[in-house]
């Protein structure tokens, strides 16, 4: 939202196509889900995939042949670290100090290099549901993207339609 509460952006998938509607300047997107970067769209280069996994509330798994479970170097919980071969880690997974909650992630290139990071802030329990409050996504520089959650209506009856979005007419 935007100044004065107005919608800056909409966005919709229904499993196969990733839509986004931006209102300054007026653009519809359209890609298919799989490998589509939002790269231009939030100026991180996250996958539409990994999207809709976060705000489904899943973090990301990338194909990986190794996994290491240790403790955080911060002493605040623990980290699952995925690593694949030949190009070392690729994903580490950070957990609250009770080993039950993501608190955030992070993504790497075949270099090692961050791709982005997701930490999830304020986490509350609402019907049996851990909801963060804010998502917060980087990149290895000074770009960030943050969404706040103000509503949450689990097991809510949907139409198909609320999965798409209409480019907008002339």
């Amino acid at each position: 939202l935007g100044i004065g509460g107005q919608a800056l952006e909409s966005f919709a998938t229904d499993g196969t196509w990733f839509f986004a509607l931006t209102r300054d300047p007026l653009r519809f997107y359209k890609k298919q889900t799989g490998s589509a970067s939002l790269d231009r769209l939030i100026s991180i280069p996250v996958k539409t995939r990994d999207i809709l996994s976060i705000l489904a509330g899943r973090v990301p798994l990338y194909p990986h042949s190794a996994a290491r479970v240790h403790a955080d170097k911060a002493g605040s919980g623990y980290v699952l670290e995925l690593k694949k071969r030949w190009h070392g880690t690729i994903e580490k997974i950070y957990f609250d100090a009770e080993n039950k909650t993501v608190t955030q992630f992070e993504v790497f290139d075949s270099a090692g290099a961050l791709v982005y990071r997701t930490v999830y802030g304020n986490i509350s329990e609402i019907n049996g549901y851990r909801i963060p409050a804010t998502l917060v996504l980087s990149d290895a520089g000074p770009v960030n993207f943050q969404l706040e959650i103000q509503r949450f209506w689990p097991d809510v009856s949907l139409t198909d339609a609320v999965f798409t979005l209409e480019a907008p007419s002339d």
